[in-house]
């Protein structure tokens, strides 16, 4: 993981990786149909580190000094990303698959783009500043 993108949190940045680590498990895979059922285990593996993530980060939140308005556009943007990561992987199971490079772009830039948009603006309350 670029270091960049570290908080400073052991708990959270560990999570990070994990997230990290399921995006290339995605990419890694060859582009056939016939692994429908791998992206759909991959989804809901992805699914659960999310929620389990969400609410560490949302814990650790309520802790931190952090105005309300960050606190509530945060929580909202979790909100939005399991809504959207769930209907992705009910379509999936469903038989309405979308191709497995748009499968990586989305999932790729709800990983990365919220850690660069939310939970970078974390990282000075993590360090009491």
């Amino acid at each position: 993981m670029n270091p960049s993108l570290l908080l400073g949190s052991p708990t959270i940045d560990h999570q990070h990786q994990g997230l990290f680590a399921l995006l290339e498990r995605l990419s890694s895979l060859p582009r056939a149909q016939e692994h429908e059922e791998e992206i759909s285990d991959i989804l809901g593996k992805l699914t659960k580190q999310l929620q389990h993530h969400f609410l560490t980060e949302e814990t650790v939140m309520d802790r931190l000094a952090m105005p309300s308005t960050l606190v509530r556009a945060h929580y909202a943007a979790h909100h939005r990303i399991v809504e959207e990561l769930t209907q992705l992987h009910m379509d999936s199971m469903a038989g309405r698959q979308r191709p497995l490079e748009t499968i990586i772009a989305v999932v790729g830039q709800w990983v990365y783009q919220h850690i660069v948009e939310y939970d970078l603006e974390m990282k000075p309350y993590l360090n009491g500043k």
